[in-house]
């Protein structure tokens, strides 16, 4: 039967409850592991995942189909039998109490799915009469649900907590609820020590956080000869130490010999960060609890002890929760993308720790081996002389890899071009984009090759006297950007008003994603890193800089017109990065996608930007 949980309140269970680490999940059923022949309940909680529904007194209605053996990928819903923006008698769910929602239902018969047809999980949205407000996971996708086999084996789960691992505080409450698809013997320990203990397919209990670090707790079912076991983990939290990082010290992997590394990350106003990775088995424990700067914004951390020049996988895990790689990773691996890049494009890519994590990854790699540059007599050709070729990988060779662009470089030689612009090559959603749409802006994306096949590449043309110039996209970032993830705003699916980087909603007409606030010193440094990154690490020439007129938060929405008006914060702005990148390198190209006010233009021009 399903019961609504009663909070113990201990001393510290504010932050827990901040964190979000013990509540219910979204979309839980009675029984836990139904089968499609039984009567189920399914019951929605509107104040988990992106919270869009919270509070909603409703009507409310569940949209919903089936994942079976006949869909062509996760997410491709079957037998549908719920009708979008409507008031949809089929759809409708009863409350149950604040924010709680529940529909009874048999898998089979309510989506008529056919003889033959084995369905593997149940695919939800949930919704008010018209559509306008809806409830997803808190990432903003569908909501599935595993569906059983009529016999399978003894089976069990952990169903509160809903994620494999918190981060709490000494004296907080954690509420465990466990079940079997069997009735058994159940037994749940804490690192080895019973807790609770009964017969049945559902067992309860409220953990006392005490003892400082890292805690297992696992739950056994024992009916006759099967036995099954299913566990999370819990941190208790030591007190974050508050000091500065050393002097000097960058956002990002800063590499401090060939054994250790120091990791920074601009955080403010979180509670906790752990370095979590395959030097830890992916749990967050004491000696990875990430120091916080004295003024409370930047988390950073020393690791030693590396192997020298061994690829290492890792993430941060902030507030118990919320997984990311380092927004300025050089290489990250994305577990949706990556099985589809060629081997051929990317030998020896690092595979993915399938089951040990999820989302995007970063990789670091101490003493890497120095590229040995050959192009030493190469002479930058001068603004007004330049003939570029913009270049599209993934459209002008087959393979779209920087070895083939090499053995091509002829055709362009004869062809009197003395520049090549790359349209964006920093890791992007998917892999066949245009790369418009920037997820880690210092980021090689894999699906053009190795960083080290780039470099042969950039040095080749400068052999040739061809300079290198990057088409970037800094006016925004996709959803996947860890920029985005750090303070999202769920239930309006926008980056969140305290988002120090990215503006809940955009200035202008043209943006697309999430758009940048080039104001904020956060993103004046991430972009500055960034930019550094690609002129010293790979030697390049110049950027093209998309839908530079964005860079303003002066708010013209409604009034293209208005946009392209003299803006004198926005040449500021241009200033100062045209600045960074010519501390860096003097002859750097800066070119503007502006048209913008003639006056605009002109001074820009006037300063040594290429509008």
């Amino acid at each position: 039967m399903h019961k609504t949980i009663q909070f113990r309140l201990f001393p510290l269970l504010a932050l827990l409850l901040l964190l979000g680490i013990s509540g219910q999940a979204q979309v839980s059923v009675d029984p836990a592991f139904p089968t499609t022949t039984e009567t189920i309940t399914i019951y929605f909680d509107a104040s988990q995942g992106n919270t869009a529904l919270l509070g909603f007194a409703g009507p409310l209605f569940m949209h919903s189909g089936v994942i079976t053996n006949q869909s062509t990928s996760p997410s491709d819903w079957k037998h549908v039998p719920t009708t979008w923006g409507i008031n949809d008698p089929i759809g409708a769910m009863t409350n149950v109490s604040p924010n709680v929602w529940k529909k009874t239902i048999t898998i089979n018969t309510f989506y008529s799915v056919p003889g033959g047809e084995t369905v593997q999980k149940l695919a939800f949205v949930f919704r008010n009469q018209d559509g306008s407000k809806v409830g997803r996971a808190a990432d903003g996708s569908d909501v599935f649900y595993a569906v059983y086999p009529a016999n399978s084996p003894l089976q069990t789960a952990i169903l509160q907590p809903s994620v494999p691992s918190l981060l709490v505080n000494s004296g907080s409450a954690i509420v465990v609820k466990t079940a079997a698809s069997k009735t058994s013997t159940l037994v749940l320990k804490d690192n080895g020590t019973q807790i609770a203990t009964g017969n049945g397919k559902t067992l309860d209990a409220i953990i006392t956080a005490s003892v400082n670090g890292l805690h297992t707790v696992e739950l056994t079912a024992t009916a006759g000869a099967e036995i099954s076991t299913s566990s999370f983990v819990y941190v208790v939290a030591a007190a974050t130490i508050t000091q500065d990082p050393p002097a000097g010290t960058e956002l990002g992997i800063t590499y401090t010999s060939t054994t250790s590394v120091r990791l920074a990350l601009y955080a403010p106003n979180k509670q906790a960060v752990y370095v979590i990775g395959e030097f830890n088995n992916w749990l967050p424990n004491a000696d990875y609890q990430m120091r916080r700067s004295v003024d409370g914004k930047t988390w950073w951390l020393d690791v030693p002890g590396l192997n020298a020049g061994q690829q290492y996988r890792f993430q941060y895990l902030v507030d118990g929760t919320l997984r990311i790689a380092d927004p300025l990773s050089t290489l990250v691996l994305d577990p949706n993308n990556d099985p589809f890049i060629p081997a051929v494009t990317y030998p020896n890519l690092p595979s993915y720790p399938t089951g040990q994590t999820t989302g995007i990854v970063s990789v670091l790699q101490t003493a890497q081996p120095a590229f040995d540059w050959q192009a030493t007599s190469y002479q930058r050709p001068k603004k007004t002389d330049l003939v570029i070729y913009e270049l599209l990988m993934r459209d002008f060779i087959n393979r779209h890899d920087y070895q083939t662009l090499l053995d091509t470089l002829d055709y362009l030689d004869r062809l009197g071009v003395n520049a090549i612009e790359l349209m964006p090559i920093n890791e992007f959603d998917g892999n066949t984009s245009w790369g418009y749409n920037p997820s880690f802006h210092k980021a090689l994306d894999k699906y053009y090759g190795t960083a080290t096949a780039l470099k042969m590449l950039i040095d080749e043309c400068h052999k040739r006297n061809i300079a290198i110039i990057l088409d970037v996209v800094f006016n925004h970032a996709t959803g996947d950007s860890p920029l985005a993830k750090l303070y999202w705003d769920s239930a309006n699916n926008r980056p969140a008003a305290d988002n120090p980087w990215l503006n809940p909603i955009a200035k202008h007409e043209f943006n697309v994603f999430n758009d940048f606030n080039h104001e904020s010193a956060a993103t004046k440094t991430y972009l500055k890193n960034c930019l550094r990154y690609w002129q010293t690490e790979f030697k390049v020439d110049g950027f093209r800089f998309d839908l530079s007129k964005g860079f303003t938060q002066k708010n013209t929405l409604g009034s293209v017109s208005n946009w392209g008006q003299y803006d004198a914060s926005r040449i500021a702005i241009w200033k100062d990065y045209a600045n960074a990148m010519w501390a860096t390198d003097p002859g750097t190209f800066v070119i503007l996608e502006h048209f913008a006010d003639n006056s605009e233009e002109k001074e820009l021009a006037e300063y040594g930007m290429m509008p």
